[in-house]
Formats: structure tokens, C-alpha cells, sequence
């Protein structure tokens, strides 16, 4: 899906003009932007989260020469799938509450 088409499903859900929904995905990438810069994270329950992660820097080859050069450590942003967005990708069934291994033997 491109932005375009995001926009145009979004105003259609919304009932809102297409200029009013990219507006909004605007403001919405913006504050996403904003916040990571900070270097703080910004969690949705139902999607993911959004972090800034530190990259270590490393040696590489340069492809080209061959020759070794250091990578410097970096900032990165990064986004980790919730649960539930990861459960509608993968076609399963959230977990019940208290399911799964509770320690006894």
C-alpha cells in the first residue's frame, strides 16, 4: 500500500476529506519523529513500538578498495510489532489469559 492509497482508505474510514487525512498522517509521522529525536519511545498497545536504538560501531571492508574502515556507532530508529498486529499478520489466535506454563510441575 503507498501513502496515497493509506490516505485515501483513512478519509474513506473517517469520513473526511483526503487533504484532512493527510494532514493527519503528516502530524502523525511528525510527532512519531519528534519524540524519537528525543530520544524517548512512543508505544501503541495494538501496533508496536517505536525506539531510538544505538548501533555499536564496527569494522567493515570497503567494497569498492578492499580496504578496512571503521563503521561509527549510530542511532538508529527502530519498531517492534505488539501483539496484536503480530497475531493479524500471522493468522493467530491471541493466547488466553493465564494459558501457557504457570511453574507447576
Amino acid at each position: 500500500m503507498t501513502l496515497q492509497e493509506f490516505v485515501k482508505t483513512l478519509a474513506s474510514k473517517l469520513k473526511i476529506t483526503q487533504a484532512k487525512a493527510q494532514e493527519t498522517v503528516d502530524a502523525f509521522c511528525e510527532i512519531i519523529g519528534e519524540t524519537l529525536a528525543k530520544g524517548d519511545s512512543i508505544r501503541f498497545p495494538a501496533l508496536g513500538a517505536f525506539s531510538v536504538k544505538t548501533r555499536n560501531a564496527r569494522t567493515s571492508r570497503n567494497p569498492r578498495t578492499g580496504a578496512k574502515m571503521t563503521v561509527p556507532a549510530r542511532k538508529v530508529a527502530a519498531f517492534k510489532a505488539g501483539t496484536q498486529l503480530s497475531n493479524k499478520v500471522t493468522g493467530s489466535k491471541p493466547a488466553a489469559v493465564g494459558a501457557g506454563s504457570d511453574g507447576a510441575k
